[in-house]
């Protein structure tokens, strides 16, 4: 990594050259030399060390060894140096860039560099060895801790739980940790080399990554040159992923700059904010009352249906003790043991009678769960209540009637028995002893599968578990079977009861005979079937008009032939008034009038009067219309029929034709009697004749009329 290397340069010196000593040598030049000399013999033997030697070796120990041979010292056998001195005294110069040395004492190691620098007489030939010597010590502990300090930096690196991208200023990505192969789903080889903006910058921020290279490369010291942040940066599948991303730069020592993104994956973060908003969004909407407390009772929390069931609003609540709901039913030992067991890290389920603000008392069920931190330390209690104010007074109601009604159970005519949880008969009743044909005795721990037919026994026991869970059950059409193998039809209704301390004890059913109900539904569905054929068939109209709107909804053949309409579905598509003419014969408009006639008929029971009707083809005609309120399983509804009185009309009109003709000739008749017997008034004779003559007409007139009146009588009869 550029970035090691530059901090490898700025800790690492160059190395000091040294220029040969040419002789003469003298001590006072060696012991103002800033480094280590000394001087061996021809023969080997140590001659000399300069004040620099004798600091870095230590004096006592110089003291020891000058005058003794080098090439036999174990020190310098040990450090390898003693083939260097044997060079150097036949007069070959040598350098030993790096040597461990340990000290004669063993406890102490440094490093040296050694320059070996013959010194030559006037012929050339090696009088000494002159041993130049340089503590390098603290360098090689520094290129040692860097050493180390590059592995600790690699191994952080790799191991980092977050991701890490190291990039130039050109945003060529030349670091790529396991966290970002991770995060990113890139693998190092396929990161390093790239263009960091082109695998995980999206387009909408390209720019800003631009500006920030800029900013980076001016950075003026190592350290954070942008704020960090949440960023939505891309995957290699082309998603996105939330992090929070920490910009760093670092000054290298040549003055490139290498920058760092340091990102933490917010997904988990990000779904668990989601489910928490969630479940906060399922506490808020919750029909249960739901609270929480510190340690000592103190509320801190509570959602809106608490607030609803008791009256407090939050900020009122919020930092008073649950005592606020006490109703003081529940006894101080009660409490003791209820606290000692939360404390103990224990849920807690009771029923509790609480009190709300307005002094009502409230049943309700309470699951409380302690609620511990990382160290597993109770810091507070979640608690959710569920009213079960109303499913007490049924349950004390149930119980109530059981009490009170103990005595006509026994002698109902119903039958009726009681099974536990395992569906054994616990109880029955002297009418299904006798129904069933066996005794108390009998009954009494038998099974009800024994006594059920295989399909009521299945549906029975599929709702077994619901009724003790709900508390009823009803089977509306089920066999029993008698001692005798005989079957009979039942109609079952069971309830399930609890203790007072709401227990499951048993199941109550009463069992009715329903076989004369059989015999009177089939009755009624023959009876049905004869109303449909007289319906189907009747040659009169017959409509079914329901409220509120008063449309029609059903009508029989009749009423679609005599409407001319397709076919029932088309004539249901019309109202009444708009199968009828705009306005009646009396000038009333149609849709007014034929409310009227509606309303009047509901009021009424019935209502029956004349009609112009229009068929769909235009043509009208007339009808009597009999409109009849009639109820059907708590529905209201009429039912029109109507009658087409088309011939009856024309025959009505023939005979008031005839009628006035009729009249017409009487009275012309009559004038003309009248004028002859002014004329032969004063002819007595002619007179006679003449009244006999317009007596007899006068007769066959009289009955003429007589005739006609009773044609009159026959034609209202008919209508």
């Amino acid at each position: 990594m550029n970035y090691l290397q530059s901090m490898t340069k700025k800790i690492v010196k160059q190395k000091k050259q040294f220029n040969p000593i040419l002789p003469p040598i003298s001590k006072e030049v060696l012991d103002g030399l800033p480094f280590g000399a000394y001087i061996i013999g021809k023969d080997g033997i140590i001659e000399y060390f300069n004040r620099a030697m004798m600091k870095m070796a230590g004096e006592k120990y110089v003291n020891k060894i000058i005058g003794l041979n080098a090439l036999k010292l174990p020190t310098y056998k040990k450090a390898g140096l003693t083939r260097h001195f044997r060079e150097g005294l036949r007069g070959k110069p040598f350098r030993v860039e790096f040597v461990k040395y340990t000290s004669y004492t063993g406890k102490k190691t440094t490093f040296r560099h050694y320059d070996g620098i013959p010194v030559k007489d006037e012929k050339g030939h090696t009088q000494k060895l002159l041993c130049i010597v340089e503590d390098i010590t603290e360098r090689e502990k520094d290129k040692e801790a860097l050493k180390e300090s590059e592995e600790k930096f690699r191994i952080l690196m790799e191991a980092s739980p977050f991701s890490i991208q190291g990039y130039g200023t050109d945003g060529t990505v030349n670091h790529w940790n396991k966290a970002s192969e991770k995060v990113y789903g890139y693998t190092a080889e396929e990161a390093i080399g790239k263009n960091l903006g082109k695998l995980i910058i999206p387009s909408d921020i390209k720019l800003l990554f631009k500006k920030a290279l800029q900013i980076g490369k001016k950075a003026e010291k190592s350290g954070e040159f942008m704020p960090a942040g949440e960023v939505s940066l891309l995957r290699k599948d082309g998603s996105f992923v939330d992090v929070f991303s920490t910009h760093m730069v670092v000054k290298t020592e040549d003055g490139e700059p290498e920058m760092f993104c340091i990102d933490v994956d917010l997904s988990e973060r990000k779904k668990m904010e989601e489910e928490l908003r969630k479940l906060k969004l399922g506490i808020e909407r919750s029909d249960q009352a739901i609270f929480t407390t510190d340690k000592k009772g103190t509320i801190t929390y509570v959602n809106p249906t608490f607030e609803k069931l008791y009256g407090y609003k939050s900020k009122y609540a919020l930092g008073r003790h649950r005592r606020l709901i006490n109703s003081r039913k529940q006894t101080k030992r009660f409490y003791d043991i209820f606290w000692k067991e939360l404390l103990k890290g224990k849920a807690m389920n009771v029923e509790l009678i609480t009190k709300s603000k307005n002094g009502l008392h409230v049943n309700v069920m309470e699951s409380v769960n302690p609620i511990a931190n990382k160290k597993n330390e109770i810091i507070g209690f979640l608690s959710i209540q569920t009213n079960i104010t109303e499913n007490k007074k049924v349950q004390e109601k149930l119980i109530e009637a059981e009490e009170k009604y103990r005595d006509i159970v026994e002698n109902s005519p119903a039958m009726v028995h009681s099974v536990d949880k395992n569906g054994r008969i616990v109880f029955a009743n002297q009418k299904e002893c006798k129904a069933l044909g066996y005794t108390l005795e009998e009954l009494t721990g038998m099974h009800i599968k024994k006594i059920y037919s295989a399909k009521l026994w299945q549906d029975v026991q599929k709702g077994f578990e619901q009724l003790q869970k709900k508390g009823s059950l009803f089977v509306g059409d089920g066999e029993m079977v008698k001692k005798n193998g005989e079957i009979i039809d039942v109609e079952i209704d069971s309830i399930a009861i609890y203790n007072r301390k709401r227990k499951f004890m048993h199941t109550r059913s009463i069992i009715r005979d329903v076989t004369e109900r059989k015999k009177a539904e089939e009755e009624s569905n023959r009876q049905k079937k004869r109303f449909q054929v007289l319906y189907e068939s009747s040659r009169d109209a017959i409509m079914i008009l329901e409220p509120p709107t008063w449309a029609f909804t059903s009508g029989n053949p009749s009423t679609v032939k005599m409407f001319a309409c397709k076919n029932e579905e088309d004539f249901v598509t019309y109202p009444p008034w708009k199968l009828s003419p705009p306005k009646q014969p009396d000038g009333q408009v149609s849709g007014d009038k034929a409310k009227t006639m509606i309303m009047k008929a509901m009021k009424e029971g019935s209502s029956f009067f004349e009609w112009t009707h229009r068929r769909k083809t235009g043509e009208d005609f007339p009808a009597t219309v009999l409109l009849t309120r009639m109820t059907v399983s708590d529905m209201t509804y009429l039912q029109a029929t109507v009658r087409d009185i088309t011939l009856q009309k024309e025959a009505q009109k023939a005979l008031k034709k005839a009628h006035d003709e009729l009249e017409r000739r009487v009275e012309e008749r009559t004038a003309e009697l009248q004028k002859a017997k002014d004329e032969l008034q004063g002819k007595v004779q002619d007179l006679e004749k003449f009244s006999n003559l317009t007596v007899g007409r006068e007769l066959r007139m009289i009955e003429l009329k007589k005739k006609i009146k009773e044609l009159e009588r026959k034609l209202t009869d008919k209508k």
